[in-house]
């Protein structure tokens, strides 16, 4: 166990870009160490900026806006006094810092790897290139740019599949889910003529059967010098949707071949920073394969914090030259907990028969670490949650959903299927 840290005595700020789960979780993680911390969002109701670690700023959006962004932050960055250290917790903040990081580095600490490394990060056909040069396995993976070559793809696709973005920051503001599940050939071309209609990339994977199971995910900060943190690693408990979904609910373990597949990608991609990865086990090979990596903080990054890893304080430090503290590893059997995603969850799984009210229950009792609650910094939840309206809404939605279409590959016979507790 990893002896406790004690609060830093000179601080500068630090600022933190996306004050959603992500940012929050950071946010936290730093001013729990007394930490002042600027909080930047163009959401005017982003939970994090209801917490008490935040003085919360409004900022232009980086994907409408980002010329007017770079200006504000140089603007901010003036009026620091100091240099503060720059945290990019979403790929829409991340793409604009990265793009324009000789004239944003006169102002802030960063820690990021080269533009050619972000920029394939965010474009998950280059990271799927990488992966497959590095020996990290993934599923079969096809790339059609347009609807012609979707239809040449006939014979060659496996269903069902799982049509996913190149890039998710362009998709998720559009989309609300990770992609579309398909059938059939048909149903392929008819999702891509819709992509292609609004300009948006994809790819089509193969969906690895029993989707939302068999989960884990690996992050760590990659410093100066060649430092690497102690790396974490989880499970996913469940997810929002069920199949096809980000972690409603994870659980802290180690295991050492997922660390060790996530660093050698990382390592081997040059990459700097905060970073994750998730992988599934393919039940058709019994292999490992990469889902995706996220070159900045992901949603659960306070998981690590709860579990002993304070990855944020380690950039930090890191970014101005500061000692690091020494870790030897994390605490297992920590649990974190999106309360309103995993009621969408439980309710779609309850309808699946694949869990019971008891058993959800549970989960309530379990949690070392939520999504949006913190102990005396209950305000983001409050928001979060809309003071209980989003509760109603979510069921609301739940009772019009005539057909789920995370569920339309469920199968329950199928050997190797877990019920989810």
């Amino acid at each position: 166990m990893n002896a406790p840290l004690e609060p830093i005595s000179k601080r500068r700020v630090a600022i933190v870009l996306n004050m959603g789960a992500n940012g929050l979780g950071v946010a936290r993680s730093l001013g729990h160490m007394g930490i002042p911390v600027i909080g930047m969002d163009f959401e005017p109701q982003s939970p994090g900026f209801r917490s008490k670690f935040v003085r919360p700023v409004r900022c232009p959006d980086p994907i409408k806006r980002p010329d007017e962004l770079l200006d504000f932050l140089v603007a901010q960055g003036k009026e620091l006094g100091e240099k503060g250290v720059l945290f990019t917790c979403s790929d829409a903040f991340i793409n604009v810092v990265s793009r324009n990081r000789g004239e944003i580095s006169k102002w802030f600490e960063l820690a990021l790897p080269p533009g050619e490394v972000i920029e394939g990060i965010i474009d998950k056909r280059t990271q799927y290139d990488w992966a497959t040069k590095l020996g990290i396995p993934i599923a079969d993976t096809f790339y059609p740019m347009s609807l012609k070559e979707t239809r040449e793809l006939r014979g060659q696709v496996k269903f069902p599949s799982f049509i996913k973005p190149m890039k998710s920051h362009l998709w998720s503001r559009i989309f609300s889910h990770k992609g579309f599940i398909v059938r059939d050939q048909e149903e392929l071309e008819a999702r891509f003529g819709e992509l292609e209609g609004i300009g948006l990339e994809a790819m089509v994977q193969k969906v690895i059967m029993p989707p939302g199971e068999n989960i884990r995910g690996a992050a760590a900060y990659y410093g100066r010098n060649g430092y690497v943190s102690p790396i974490f690693t989880w499970e996913k408990t469940r997810q929002d949707p069920p199949n096809f979904g980000v972690g409603s609910c994870v659980r802290s373990r180690w295991f050492p071949d997922i660390a060790e597949m996530s660093k050698r990608f990382a390592q081997g991609i040059g990459f700097k920073g905060i970073g994750s990865m998730n992988f599934k086990l393919d039940p058709d090979d019994g292999v490992w394969k990469l889902i995706e990596m996220n070159g900045r903080p992901w949603m659960q990054n306070h998981h690590a914090t709860a579990s002993g890893l304070n990855l944020p304080l380690l950039q930090y430090l890191d970014s101005q030259g500061l000692p690091l503290p020494t870790l030897s590893g994390f605490e297992e059997d920590v649990v974190w907990w999106d309360s309103l995603a995993d009621l969408m969850t439980f309710l779609r799984l309850r309808r699946r028969g694949r869990i019971d009210f008891n058993r959800w229950t549970r989960s309530w009792f379990l949690p070392d670490d939520n999504a949006y609650y913190g102990k005396g910094d209950i305000k983001p939840a409050l928001e979060r949650h809309r003071y209980g309206l989003k509760f109603a809404m979510t069921l609301g939605a739940y009772l019009k959903m005539k057909e789920d279409p995370d569920a339309i590959w469920e199968d329950l016979s199928r050997p190797g299927h877990q019920e989810l507790l």
